[in-house]
């Protein structure tokens, strides 16, 4: 049996220094025997979706600058090693960013490819995210989604 655990520091960073005799396991008041411990980097797809009307619902549309703030503050979260990609949902899905470990091509990614656009398509691009995530090693995927769950209607 696997069982994810996250070791943070006082300050609530990722501690890579765990080691198997850091870790106590008790399952019904009793001490399980641990074989291993493996650090698995994250496999984190962003979908951002920048799609929707310009004048949104009552005057308000979606955010570009907002969706990138957030995505880039998360990005810089991640611990290091973890390989990130970044997709886009707006008149098409477009992958913006192929699956890579460097931080700074993602921060990059974000601040000069990202886009407004008309249409948001965002059904069809978690539907693509889930595609992409076949690939990757299991127990450490993740899509982390940037939208307000809209599509909006109107041709290809």
């Amino acid at each position: 049996m696997r069982l994810p655990v996250v070791a943070l520091d006082a300050y609530g960073h990722y501690d890579p220094t765990l080691e198997l005799d850091d870790v106590l396991v008790l399952e019904d008041g009793v001490i399980q025997q641990l074989r291993s411990v493996t650090h698995i980097p994250a496999h984190v797809l962003f979908l951002l979706d920048t799609g929707g009307d310009q004048s949104g619902m009552d005057g308000v549309s979606k955010s570009t600058s907002l969706t990138r703030q957030v995505a880039s503050q998360l990005v810089a979260k991640l611990q290091i090693g973890s390989s990130m990609a970044v997709m886009q949902s707006g008149n098409t899905t477009d992958m913006l960013q192929p699956w890579t470990t460097d931080r700074d091509a993602v921060l990059k990614t974000l601040k000069n490819k990202l886009i407004s656009t008309r249409r948001s398509r965002i059904s069809e691009a978690m539907a693509s995210a889930s595609e992409q995530l076949k690939d990757r090693p299991e127990g450490a995927r993740h899509v982390v989604m940037i939208t307000d769950g809209v599509d909006t209607p109107g041709a290809k």
